[in-house]
């Protein structure tokens, strides 16, 4: 093979953060604050992206009054994880999401003050109210972070931001991470980056779903990387699915934040297409809502859509006036009554969407993986949540962890020496990217990306899981990988090739998706939202972690480890973000 990397540019860096999101430009800013060089990526726009932190609503929580305490906010956290989360990282997170806290509302995220205190949310599983209450009530907390992190940023001389740049492999010299290798999309040049530190903030997998509420920019990238790279992966069978995203009208399809805000603080009532306010029937079940939403769907007891109803008629019209004025200017009453729909007369279609990975890369309480070199934050760590989540809680762990992972990482950048990477490896993989798009095959990307979205939709939903679908589909996803090795792309010039992108993340979705699928078969008991049809009930000999790790013939190594923890609830009813 010809030296490849002569096609590609080096740079250098103390640290590079691989993901633009709120846990990478946390971590970027924290590093930065340490007067060490910051290198950051992200596959889209920067500020522009597809992460997560952007899409967020308005739950962020932080115990920061009292009576309320961070000891009592690790406590709700380790409750609804059922006994599953790294309790030492959870302790150290909830303990440094006030200052987290401190930071954004000292950069200008703005927030809704009376008598001198921020106003607080008290929203599902919390023992008090601990989400602070944005400046607009029915406003979207991603737009605040997205208006506040990228300038925060931007502002710091010693961060360097590569946008529109694609990772596709972290490099290693004697099994220690020293950078990466991607290509940037524009120009569909590669470059090398070296850096003494890398941190992974790359987002989850959820984007893989045909109907989600992420975006579909998450196709589990960073987690795929890592995976190849022999970090462990934990709790990759568990996930948490929204509750209720809107299925129609069509132009608010995928829509979640106006309606979470509107169900919450107007307290919505689901129906099924018979009136029956089926909900009632799982009082004191184990059922998690979003299953049992799920279940009403799928036993065609749902609306035309595909959804269930969530209707508001129960209330006065009057009380909705004065929330609609309290809210203020609201685009989405202008686009329902498009279509008629009147929320004090009529219900909106609703379904339950994947939301955010909770499984992810095994680190310490430092954010560190057991690859030397290599820490991970944001959605792509494990271990923060557990089996399930509490409501809001996923935003201040994404943010918290970065917050962490970048102290660490300019104390480690201080301490370590800058390594070269073995060439053979870099060589292999802008050589195999390279064949990639020059490949003649008739099967397009797209095609593959369709089957895997209803592989997920047959098996990694909220329903469906049993051994036998579970099988089948760990054998499905190992033939959609022997057929993306001859995929083909229409397009073959470097510039600006977005089925090339495609193709190269559709590797990373597949991947990982069989990591998935194995991990779910692994566990042969219910619980948070992973539901076993053949194993519907928790098991309290099942409170372990299910570990994942690549083997030397790149096969999946299973290891199940009982929790080191005190917090070992197996109940599955608490409501989390859902």
């Amino acid at each position: 093979m010809i030296n490849v990397f002569l096609k590609a540019n080096t740079v250098t860096t103390d640290i590079l953060i691989i993901g633009a999101g709120g846990a990478g430009l946390f971590a970027a800013i924290q590093a930065a604050e340490q007067d060490v060089e910051v290198l950051v990526t992200t596959k889209g726009p920067f500020g522009k992206d597809g992460a997560a932190t952007w899409m967020a609503g308005w739950g962020f929580n932080a115990a920061v009054y009292e009576p309320d305490s961070p000891e009592l906010h690790a406590q709700d956290t380790l409750r609804v994880g059922q006994g599953l989360n790294n309790e030492d990282l959870v302790i150290k997170l909830t303990a440094n999401a006030p200052n987290v806290f401190e930071c954004m509302r000292h950069w200008g995220v703005r927030y809704f003050r009376h008598e001198g205190m921020i106003l607080q949310n008290h929203l599902p599983g919390h023992t008090y109210a601990r989400t602070p209450r944005l400046a607009r009530p029915a406003g979207m907390g991603g737009l605040e972070y997205r208006r506040v992190l990228p300038k925060q940023a931007k502002k710091r001389s010693n961060i360097k931001i590569l946008d529109d740049f694609y990772i596709l492999e972290i490099l290693q010299k004697n099994s220690i991470v020293c950078g990466a290798v991607g290509f940037h999309l524009p120009t569909g040049e590669f470059q090398i980056i070296k850096a003494k530190v890398t941190v992974l903030a790359a987002g989850g997998m959820m984007g893989n779903y045909r109907f989600t509420s992420a975006s579909p920019t998450l196709t589990g990238d960073g987690l795929a990387m890592a995976f190849r790279a022999g970090v462990e992966l934990i709790d990759m069978e568990f996930a948490d699915f929204y509750t209720n995203c809107v299925v129609w009208p069509p132009l608010m399809y995928g829509d979640l934040d106006w309606i979470a805000n509107l169900r919450y603080d107007l307290r919505g009532i689901f129906y099924n297409k018979k009136g029956d306010e089926f909900l009632r029937r799982q009082k004191g079940s184990l059922i998690s809502i979003p299953v049992a939403i799920q279940r009403e769907i799928q036993e065609n007891r749902g609306s035309p859509h595909g959804g269930v109803y969530l209707s508001f008629r129960h209330l006065p019209g009057n009380l909705i006036d004065d929330w609609f004025a309290e809210a203020g200017s609201l685009k989405w009453v202008e686009r329902l009554y498009e279509f008629n729909i009147d929320i004090k007369r009529n219900a909106v279609e609703v379904a339950p969407a994947p939301l955010e990975s909770l499984g992810g890369c095994r680190v310490n309480s430092d954010l560190e993986t057991n690859i030397p070199g290599l820490l991970a934050a944001g959605e792509v760590a494990g271990g923060c949540e557990g089996a399930y989540t509490l409501a809001g809680n996923p935003i201040c762990l994404y943010l918290t962890t970065g917050y962490l992972a970048g102290l660490k990482a300019a104390n480690l950048a201080r301490e370590l020496p800058l390594l070269d990477f073995e060439r053979e490896q870099g060589d292999e993989v802008v050589h195999e990217a390279m064949m990639v798009r020059e490949r003649h095959g008739e099967e397009r990307p797209i095609s593959l990306r369709r089957e895997l979205q209803e592989l997920l939709d047959h098996c990694g939903h909220l329903l469906g899981r049993n051994e036998d679908s579970l099988t089948a589909g760990i054998k499905k996803v190992r033939e959609l990988r022997e057929r993306w090795n001859v995929v083909g792309l229409s397009y073959k010039m470097p510039r600006n090739n977005l089925e090339w992108l495609e193709a190269l993340q559709l590797k990373n979705s597949l991947e990982i998706t069989e990591v998935f699928l194995k991990a779910a078969l692994s566990r042969k008991e219910s619980r948070g939202l992973h539901y076993r049809e053949d194993y519907p009930e928790p098991d309290p000999a099942w409170i372990k972690n299910i570990v994942l790790v690549r083997d030397a013939q790149g096969n999946i190594e299973v290891k199940i480890e009982p929790v080191h923890s005190k917090a070992t609830g197996c109940g599955r009813g608490v409501e989390g973000v859902s």
